[in-house]
């Protein structure tokens, strides 16, 4: 049997915004519509994940998108935002604001080939720490920050339309251990 295509941490291009998209739609409802789709959030994902918001993304200054591809597809990308205060610690300014990664590629070691990619942007941009928040019912991320080096530092939360869903504060140094 072949090996399978090498995966490459790439930053994003505009040509990439509308896989971005469609990649951002499918793994946060995979993650988060556990009951099915409804029109809170439907209406989220699809105001929130568009190809003209990633393209704003990839060409703001203040961030970096990572990609994950493997044979010319996008499974995996992460997104820094370097000038976002925390909500639990005012001196943190570097934010985690999403690392999504296909589910079917979940072990592989992709997650944390864009977590140690997005770790050093952040250093390189001056920041000693990288912070983010995470659902406190996502126990599998969760876990995957706590076990490269994240604590919990706090909670805020998450709104969706009129909802609100309780996220943990997790920070950790930008720097190696």
């Amino acid at each position: 049997m072949p090996a399978a295509d090498p995966v490459t941490i790439r930053y994003a291009e505009p040509a990439d915004a509308a896989n971005l998209a469609a990649l951002a739609i499918q793994i946060w409802l995979q993650t988060y519509a556990k009951d099915g789709i409804r029109d809170t959030l439907s209406d989220y994902v699809l105001s929130h994940y568009t190809p003209e918001r990633m393209a704003e993304y990839i060409s703001d200054p203040d961030r970096r998108l990572l990609v994950a591809e493997r044979a010319a597809h996008l499974v995996g990308y992460s997104q820094l935002h370097l000038a976002a205060a925390c909500p639990s610690d005012t001196t943190a300014r570097a934010e985690m604001e999403t690392l999504y990664v296909q589910a079917h590629f979940h072990g592989g070691g992709i997650g944390a080939a864009l977590l140690e990619a997005a770790l050093a942007q952040c250093q390189e941009a001056g920041h000693g720490r990288l912070w983010l928040t995470v659902f406190h019912g996502n126990e599998r991320a969760i876990r995957f920050y706590h076990n490269h080096g994240f604590r919990e530092i706090g909670t805020d939360d998450f709104i969706v339309g009129d909802e609100r869903h309780k996220n943990l504060v997790l920070i950790r140094r930008a720097a190696a251990f």
